[in-house]
């Protein structure tokens, strides 16, 4: 069964060009997908998953607008997905998929 988070979809907005979310516990699941969508043709920004012992597991430092990006990865605990250096601030959608595995 594929589980998809979506955060960030009613209201989430950049402050000073930052944004974290937690999620929450994820029990041996495949990251499938990550999607990041800031609506207009301007935004650039990066985009982090950071693991509970704080190391990045993954780190796009130049995304353009829509971030529509497909994984392989295996993922288990708490997770923070930010997103940082967004040249505005603006309401986006952000949404990962896993599959229970």
């Amino acid at each position: 069964m594929i589980k998809i988070y979506e955060l960030g979809t009613t209201g989430g907005t950049t402050a000073s060009g930052y944004f974290a979310v937690n999620t929450n516990r994820i029990n041996d699941a495949i990251l499938q997908h990550v999607f990041v969508d800031f609506g207009d043709n301007t935004t650039q920004f990066e985009f982090k998953l950071i693991d509970n012992k704080d190391r990045n597991i993954i780190y796009l430092n130049s995304c353009d607008t829509v971030l529509n990006r497909s994984y392989n990865l295996p993922v288990r605990g708490i997770y923070t997905l930010a997103i940082s250096n967004a040249t505005v601030d603006t309401a986006f959608k952000l949404r990962f998929a896993c599959q229970d595995v």
